[in-house]
C-alpha cells in the first residue's frame, strides 16, 4: 500500500487538448476494468460528454464569442465528470499505486518516501463561480505538498454530507451547489505524510 497516492483531478488550468486527452485516456483505462465497475459517470456517457465537447470545439475554432461560449459550456460537464469519476478512483483504489495508475487518471507523486506533516492552510478565499450554484475556493498550496484534498457541505450539524474531492493546484471550484445558501469548507495538503493538516472550517455566506 502507499500512503501518498494521489488522484489528479484539477482542470481549471488545462488546455481544451488535454482535458479531451485526459477524458479519451479515462475512457480507454476504465471501460471494462473490474477494479473500477460503477464509476459516478458510467463510460458511455462520458464518451457522449467527450463527443459534444469535441463538436462544440471544432465549430469553435473558426472564432466568434457565441460559439466559444457554448464550447465553455459543453467543457464543464465533461471536467465535472472526470472529477467525479477521480474521486471515485480516488476512493476505490485503496491508496495502491498500481491500481490507481490503472484508472488512466494521472498521480500527484511518485516518490513514496514521507517527508512529515505539511503547514497548516491558513485561509480559504471563496469567490462566485461563472454560473449560478457554483463557488470558487482558493488556498496556498503547502509547501511539499503534491495537491489538495478539499472537503466541503451545505450541510448543517454533525450529520451534514460533507464531499471530497483532490485538486492538483490550490483552487478548486464547486458546482452544483444550492444557490442562496452557505457553503462550509475545509481543506489539507496532500502527497507528504500519513497525517493530514486540515485548515480550519471557512464559510462562504451565500452562493450565488
Amino acid at each position: 500500500m502507499d500512503d501518498n497516492v494521489l488522484i489528479l483531478v484539477g482542470y481549471s488550468h488545462h488546455s481544451d487538448d488535454e482535458v479531451m486527452l485526459d477524458a479519451l485516456r479515462a475512457i480507454a483505462f476504465m471501460t471494462g476494468n473490474l477494479d473500477y465497475p460503477t464509476p459516478p459517470v458510467l463510460m458511455p456517457a462520458l464518451q457522449l460528454l467527450l463527443n459534444a465537447f469535441t463538436v462544440a470545439y471544432a465549430n469553435a475554432s473558426s472564432g466568434g464569442t457565441e460559439l466559444t461560449a457554448l464550447k465553455n459550456e459543453k467543457r464543464a460537464p465533461l471536467t465535472d465528470a472526470l472529477a467525479l469519476n477521480g474521486g471515485y478512483v480516488q476512493i476505490k483504489c485503496g491508496n495502491i499505486r498500481s491500481k490507481a495508475l490503472g484508472s488512466g487518471y494521472y498521480l500527484g507523486s511518485t516518490n513514496t518516501s514521507l517527508i512529515g506533516p505539511l503547514a497548516k492552510v491558513a485561509l480559504i478565499k471563496f469567490s462566485d463561480g461563472l454560473n449560478p450554484g457554483q463557488a470558487k475556493m482558493k488556498a496556498k498550496k503547502p509547501y511539499g505538498a503534491d495537491g489538495m484534498i478539499w472537503m466541503y457541505t451545505q450541510g448543517i450539524g454533525p450529520t451534514a454530507f460533507w464531499i471530497t474531492v483532490t485538486s492538483s493546484r490550490g483552487t478548486f471550484t464547486a458546482r452544483d451547489l444550492i444557490s442562496g445558501q452557505p457553503l462550509r469548507a475545509k481543506v489539507a495538503g496532500s502527497g507528504a505524510s500519513d497525517e493530514k493538516v486540515w485548515s480550519d472550517e471557512f464559510t462562504f455566506p451565500t452562493v450565488r
